[in-house]
């Protein structure tokens, strides 16, 4: 899906996006290029010192890279390229089948002093997150769909420690906006009652609620790019989409058809419809059975049930618990 924008709208963020970076110093552009990377193809990046950052769960053409812009001034040119194909790819123009590509994730203003190949291992050290239950698993914390709501999912000091201990003061990323439009945001300060010794064994460690949260979060983004194609009069708010997410985790739904499943019937039928006596207990019976799947159960319902779902018979406003 490509986001239709105004083209004086667009112009406009992009010069309040230079006007915000163009007195950095210190200032690193974060690519991501597991999809997509254009500002690969640009000759005046391609001759900036350049440091991948060493996540061993992911290949080594495919890693995360860091490009030093040192003065932002001094490298403009590259700076307002990379800040027009970020807004580009966060209104999605490069939008593919089998993936939307996020590779400019981010423009970072290091602390004086930070070296790039200690900033590039700091960032590494932030891949790996620790899970209730589960040993540890890879966190793609960068890409800007995730980090933009970081300080909401996990509280507003998570951002402030990533920075302190990469060494950075300022972590600038594109951030959706109430209106649909994107907007160049500064998403945490350094704080400055810490220090990066303080935090240099630190690492993303959630608890449950954080944990489902930030799952329901991932769900949310990949809703984003289905829901336009279920007819639906009104296309629902980030917010919404993350609100259905996590009632199908806290139904016990794990699966990419169960979820995506139980949030197209809440949108296309009833937003309670899962408290319907009969949807209660299938989601139940999913949930107490390996073999048996909420999709496998809906979909023998027929058309006589769903419209009686859609007219909210059976159904409460009780919470599941």
């Amino acid at each position: 899906m490509t986001t239709q924008a105004n083209p004086d709208a667009l112009i406009q963020s992009l010069d309040a996006a230079i006007k915000s970076l163009i007195d950095a110093q210190h200032l690193y552009l974060l690519v991501d290029p597991a999809l997509h990377d254009p500002i690969a193809t640009m000759a005046e990046a391609a001759a900036l010192p350049k440091q991948s950052i060493p996540i061993q769960a992911i290949p080594p053409n495919r890693r995360p890279y860091l490009l030093a812009l040192d003065s932002a001034a001094r490298h403009e040119k590259v700076l307002n390229a990379s800040l027009r194909l970020g807004l580009e790819e966060g209104l999605g123009a490069y939008d593919l089948p089998d993936g939307s590509p996020r590779s400019l994730c981010a423009w970072l203003v290091a602390t004086p002093g930070q070296t790039l190949a200690n900033l590039a291992s700091a960032l590494a050290r932030r891949a790996v997150l620790s899970v209730p239950d589960v040993q540890t698993v890879s966190f793609r914390y960068w890409d800007p769909r995730v980090t933009a709501h970081l300080p909401r999912v996990l509280g507003e000091g998570e951002m402030s420690a990533l920075l302190t201990e990469i060494g950075a003061t300022a972590w600038w990323a594109y951030t959706p906006q109430a209106n649909g439009a994107l907007q160049l945001t500064s998403l945490g300060k350094n704080g400055p009652d810490r220090t990066g010794e303080q935090d240099a064994a630190r690492r993303w460690v959630l608890d449950g609620p954080q944990w489902r949260a930030l799952t329901a979060l991932g769900w949310a983004n990949r809703l984003v790019q289905l829901v336009p194609d279920w007819g639906l009069e009104a296309q629902p708010d980030h917010g919404t989409l993350e609100r259905l997410a996590n009632q199908a985790l806290v139904w016990g739904l794990a699966s990419e058809s169960d979820v995506l499943r139980f949030a197209y019937f809440a949108l296309t039928t009833h937003p309670h419809f899962d408290t319907h006596p009969r949807v209660r207990t299938a989601l139940e019976a999913a949930k107490a059975s390996e073999d048996t799947t909420f999709t496998e159960i809906s979909q023998t319902w027929d058309e006589s049930f769903i419209e009686e779902l859609r007219k909210g018979k059976g159904q409460t406003h009780a919470n599941v618990q």
